[in-house]
């Protein structure tokens, strides 16, 4: 498994979650993208949190790992976000602008 965050700006930051767990532990985080490389549901790994925390996306992504946990979602790019496995978060999902689709594929 392995965690990669590239380094800059919010704007530039990419976080790639191929396997293993992020726990956010109510820290909330800004992100570009969020991706992994195996496009196949169940293939990327988890980000979660006890404890509330938002996870804005300033772009979109392909992630097919899982969100679990007291995290909400904020999108808010022209681009599109695309969770291919189930998710079991518990927060709020706002998409501002762009599209995000949920789902197996």
């Amino acid at each position: 498994s392995s965690i990669r965050q590239t380094n800059g700006s919010s704007s530039s930051n990419h976080l790639y979650l191929n396997g293993g767990t992020l726990n956010l532990n109510g820290n909330s985080q800004m992100i570009n993208t969020l991706n992994n490389n195996n496009e196949l549901p169940g293939m990327g790994g988890t980000v979660t949190s006890s404890s509330a925390a938002t996870l804005t996306i300033t772009g979109g992504g392909r992630f097919s790992g899982s969100v679990a946990g007291a995290i909400s979602i904020d999108k808010n790019a022209n681009n599109t976000l695309l969770l291919t496995s189930g998710n079991s978060y518990t927060g709020s999902t706002m998409v501002r602008v762009g599209s995000a689709i949920f789902g197996h594929r």
